[in-house]
């Protein structure tokens, strides 16, 4: 009877929280053609159904997933649409994946689930709006979800290698939408990294080649077919090479060493010296502190590469964010319960201090509740 009764509070839950996502979202099929980038991915899109060739016909500086999908829409409509049962399955796979780190604990899953509905959503981070970073999140969770899902459960190494392998492929796939998704995969790297006397080294090497070839496969593919197509200078440059100097170039009064900004460089070695401290730690802290805390600082990392005050560039970092909310609910180490505080404090420092922009969310959907 308990169990029964906690299957119906979790429909209800899932009712009440559906209805609030469709609530945040359904404006974004009916708001008019506004947000530039939107028309560059249309505008390829339309190219590539013409058949012009990516990179060498027409140029952009994003590698090519976003436009195939808006060649496949070939409307700004059906793209937006399309982004609209997107996002309802990444939060179904976020929910999938707070279900594997707080396993039978309820308001754990609740909790951090919501919290990455609500916040994806909103127009703050310009969740209404289809860039690339809406869409990578897809394969990134999906990436994360089958290596915990079969962390330990494996029966050989071999079919544990297969999904290592499949997860590399999501991972590549998610650069292939926006190259900062890379720091997506660093953090499985480095969570690999942290497993070391859990597993063996050995098999942490099995894991790590499997994750690294997955990886590569996807990448690769489209060298050989834009070498085949005499256009693989254009596409590294474009996708790849061209964003270097755009790496905290916001700012050209700051001091820079070989065009990486102090800043950067500093980042990055907060970066370093954390998986240091973790790897010393490893020992004390539970697998899912490890994974919300490196995933948090290589996702920070991320969406600060370029400084830019973009909204949509803080949607990377929202998965171990919502995660780190369902830290309050466990019962084996209180400490960890302020984690979810320390890390909104830094997320409201960085929203600040590089001041980006905010959109009210009220306003625009006050707005919509208006249109005739």
């Amino acid at each position: 009877m308990k169990s029964k009764s906690a299957q119906i509070k979790h429909s209800y839950w899932w009712l009440i929280l559906f209805f609030l996502v469709l609530l945040l979202r359904i404006p974004l099929l009916f708001e008019p053609f506004t947000y530039a980038d939107e028309g560059i991915y249309l505008t390829l899109g339309q190219a590539l159904r013409k058949g012009l060739l990516l990179y060498r016909d027409i140029h952009d500086n994003k590698p090519p997933l976003l436009y195939l999908i808006a060649a496949f829409t070939g409307s700004f409509s059906l793209y937006r649409l399309l982004y609209f049962f997107w996002g309802l399955a990444t939060i179904f796979v976020f929910h999938r994946l707070a279900a594997l780190f707080f396993s039978k604990n309820e308001k754990a899953i609740i909790i951090s689930t919501s919290f990455f509905a609500i916040l994806t959503s909103l127009p703050m981070f310009e969740g209404n709006i289809a860039n690339a970073e809406n869409f990578m999140l897809l394969p990134i969770l999906a990436g994360f979800y089958l290596i915990f899902k079969f962390l330990g459960q494996a029966n050989s190494k071999a079919k544990f290698s297969w999904f290592w392998l499949t997860a590399g492929l999501l991972f590549s796939i998610a650069v292939l939408f926006k190259v900062p998704a890379f720091f997506d995969f660093l953090a499985a790297l480095m969570i690999c990294l942290l497993l070391i006397e859990t597993k063996t080294v050995k098999t942490i090497i099995f894991h790590l080649f499997s994750l690294i070839i997955g990886f590569l496969i996807p990448l690769f593919s489209t060298f050989v077919f834009f070498g085949l197509k005499q256009a693989l200078g254009q596409y590294l440059t474009a996708a790849f090479s061209q964003n270097l100097p755009y790496l905290s170039s916001w700012g050209d009064s700051t001091v820079k060493i070989s065009s990486f900004s102090l800043e950067f460089i500093f980042r990055f070695l907060f970066l370093i010296l954390l998986l240091i401290i973790l790897f010393l730690l490893r020992r004390k802290l539970s697998l899912v502190v490890k994974v919300v805390i490196v995933w948090f600082f290589t996702a920070v990392f991320a969406a600060l590469l370029s400084t830019r005050p973009y909204p949509h560039y803080l949607i990377q970092i929202l998965p171990s964010f919502s995660l780190s909310w369902g830290l309050i609910f466990l019962k084996r180490n209180q400490v960890v319960k302020i984690i979810p505080l320390v890390l909104l404090l830094i997320f409201i420092f960085i929203f600040k201090f590089f001041n980006f922009w905010y959109y009210p969310t009220w306003v625009i959907l006050r707005t919509f509740m208006a249109m005739p």
